[in-house]
């Protein structure tokens, strides 16, 4: 195994997104459903800052060439079709890169904390 390929674990991850917001309940009823993805991960990063400017220690940095993450959802690492968002294991997305490579399809690079 390549020395590459030996830093990266490969695996799918699930995601979640608030839902059910309006005036009468601001807090929202849950979360909803949005899919399960390819991935490849790594765990506890170095020191970085969110979206918002606030500074963390990243649980997992995930890659993914889906876009359709964004800060605030929640994620789990593997597939967990058909159950509701997990109570303990789910971490919440805090940043979200994008990298446009000379060839192929954009990559996305999303942090956990």
């Amino acid at each position: 195994m390549s020395r590459v390929r030996e830093r990266f674990l490969h695996s799918k991850v699930t995601v979640w997104r608030a839902s059910g917001y309006t005036e009468a309940n601001p807090y929202g009823d849950g979360w909803a459903f949005l899919g399960v993805y390819d991935c490849s991960y790594i765990t506890n990063g170095s020191l970085t800052r969110d979206d918002e400017g606030n500074e963390f220690r990243p649980l997992a940095t995930i890659y993914t060439q889906t876009d359709s993450m964004q800060f605030g959802d929640r994620v789990v690492i593997g597939d967990f079709t058909g159950t509701p968002l997990p109570v303990v294991g789910a971490q919440t997305v805090r940043t979200r890169k994008t990298k446009q490579p000379l060839v192929g399809v954009q990559d996305y690079t999303f942090q956990t904390g």
